[in-house]
């Protein structure tokens, strides 16, 4: 992937999250401080910041840099956030949740730190995106053999994961067929299941977490980016139609 394209799809991954943290924004409280869980470049960190909320990010050690930081990012282990009990009012995480194989022992951090009445807001992937993004998987694969190149896979940021060099002959016949795994599920077929809106909401109210708000981001995309030119306003359009790629829910812990 040459430096131009590069350049281009993550332009139009800001572009997507920008119009994310539009939907999301309307949930903050005025003047809270703010935790983001996965801040990766910073760019949705400054965004908040702009906003006039005080903000702190946090990412996992050992990520790749980013070729550009919006924000700083304070890297930590994975498990133990490092700020003291009660230091938020919001928790916000974009993209996120799925990536985390002890999910139950993070929401428990993400309690501590969270004041009372605080609020946990996040936005996360759905059947829809899972559904759309296997089935673009085809096309994709035909016309990189066309070009025998690597055109980016994620508008949103998202595909096979690691390079192919890295993983075993199961997982790359997994890639070719488009059913590997996102998160820290199996596969692809059962995000479709893990995916759904109805799971997310029992699997956080069966954490402690009471539902304020559980509705979509607005926007249609997939793991690849077959459509880069795609308007914000035409991917709002697609979603009623085609369904949201991502989950927007906003609770608190009882």
């Amino acid at each position: 992937m040459t430096e131009t394209t590069e350049a281009a799809a993550t332009d139009v991954l800001h572009q997507l999250r920008a119009a994310e943290m539009e939907t999301a924004l309307a949930w903050f409280p005025r003047r809270a401080r703010v935790l983001e869980l996965g801040g990766a470049d910073g760019f949705q960190a400054r965004i908040m910041r702009d906003r006039g909320y005080d903000v702190a990010s946090i990412d996992i050690a050992g990520r790749p840099a980013p070729e550009r930081a919006f924000f700083d990012v304070q890297l930590y282990d994975g498990v133990h956030i490092p700020f003291p009990d009660q230091a938020f009012d919001v928790v916000f995480s974009s993209n996120v949740l799925e990536h985390i194989s002890g999910l139950p022992a993070m929401l428990r951090e993400i309690r501590r730190v969270l004041r009372t009445d605080g609020l946990t807001i996040h936005l996360v992937p759905s059947a829809s995106w899972r559904v759309w993004t296997t089935v673009v998987h085809y096309p994709w694969q035909a016309r990189r053999l066309l070009w025998r190149g690597d055109p980016r896979r994620g508008a949103a940021g998202t595909g096979a994961g690691a390079s192919a060099a890295s993983v075993g002959a199961a997982e790359r016949v997994k890639r070719a067929l488009g059913l590997a795994a996102h998160g820290e599920y199996p596969n692809a077929l059962s995000e479709v299941h893990y995916f759904r809106r109805a799971r997310w909401e029992r699997f956080l109210a069966d954490h402690g977490l009471e539902l304020l708000h559980a509705g979509g981001n607005e926007l249609f995309y997939t793991g690849y980016g077959m459509f880069p030119q795609t308007s914000v306003p035409t991917r709002r359009r697609l979603s009623r139609v085609l369904g949201a790629s991502c989950h927007l829910f906003v609770a608190r812990f009882k």
